[in-house]
């Protein structure tokens, strides 16, 4: 990794520039998405060597701002993945600050994670030390119906999903607090506006006030999935409007370097509790670079995979 990139710069216009690092820490998952990340990637390089992953996060992690931890199925190593963030947090807190409220030297992390129900509710949601280690943990949902839900992600060997009674039974601090659900909208899920603001209202009504939704990536999807599922073009103006209209607050674009663009909105859809309601919109290559020149606040991705292998963006393009 570069040690000349410096983790966080904010310059005199207000832009703000950070770095974010998605690990791939296992490749083992419990579900068979069709449009699956992994699926693209070669066999080489999702062979875990945990013991090359973990030096050289530990080498560079103070050069990221976020580190998310994946997979996969990462819960199924998240022992392993609890040891190793202690082990980054004590060699941070060696860092100095610059001077009062500084936390330019603060590195924080989160996990992405399928929902293996047994595992989440015992590592996750019972054994809280566990999940004080993350500041975010982002949860595949694809669906407010359960059976779809589950049709989507194809678990194998008759392993489990949290299912809609379970969410709503997870402790208070973890679901208005900590938890992220990640919708990928594609045909057959949730592919209209109708379903967007149903999947929104669902969660509220589960007391869960953090969703984002996603399309599809065109790099990093199998062919046949993008073919098949991706959702309608337009899917994601119509819901922003539709928020606007509902009187939701919305702040400045986050252009990300791995393709995408972040649009967060806040307000109150069914009751007075807030929702943030996210849009991660990937876009053409072409538009990235024009959005990128003159974006309020901007995120460099980085990636890390399970053969302890670093490279410059999400998608595994350039390693380092």
């Amino acid at each position: 990794m570069s040690n000349d990139f410096r983790r966080i710069n904010r310059s005199l216009d207000g832009r703000v520039e950070q770095k974010h690092l998605y690990v791939t820490y296992d490749s083992y998952c419990q579900c068979n998405c069709q449009c699956c990340r992994n699926k693209c990637f070669d066999e080489a390089s999702m062979q875990g060597k945990r013991y090359l992953l973990d030096e050289a996060l530990k080498q560079n992690f103070n050069q990221f701002r976020h580190i998310i931890f994946g997979g996969g199925e990462p819960l199924y190593k998240i022992g392993k993945i609890v040891d190793l963030v202690c082990d980054l947090s004590n060699a941070n807190i060696m860092e100095p600050a610059k001077g009062p409220g500084d936390d330019s030297n603060v590195t924080y992390y989160g996990i992405a994670t399928n929902g293996a129900r047994d595992i989440f509710l015992r590592e996750i949601n019972y054994h809280c030390i566990i999940c004080r280690r993350f500041q975010t943990i982002i949860l595949s949902r694809y669906h407010y119906d359960d059976d779809i839900n589950r049709s989507i992600f194809h678990p194998k060997n008759g392993e489990e999903l949290l299912t809609s009674e379970d969410l709503g039974g997870l402790c208070q601090n973890l679901r208005t607090e900590k938890l992220q659900l990640s919708c990928l909208c594609q045909k057959g899920g949730v592919n209209t506006l109708k379903g967007v603001i149903k999947y929104i209202k669902w969660a509220e009504s589960l007391g869960i006030t953090n969703v984002m939704f996603s399309n599809f990536q065109d790099d990093v999807t199998p062919e046949k999935a993008r073919e098949n599922l991706s959702c309608e073009p337009d899917l994601f103006e119509k819901a922003m409007q539709e928020l606007w209209q509902r009187g939701f607050d919305d702040d400045d674009p986050i252009i990300f370097s791995a393709g995408y663009r972040l649009t967060t909105f806040h307000g109150s859809i069914n009751s007075s509790r807030a929702m943030k309601v996210s849009f991660r919109e990937f876009i053409p290559e072409n538009q990235l670079r024009e959005e990128w020149k003159h974006a309020r606040r901007r995120t460099y991705n980085f990636s890390a995979m399970p053969n302890g292998d670093l490279f410059s963006d999400w998608s595994c393009g350039e390693r380092l």
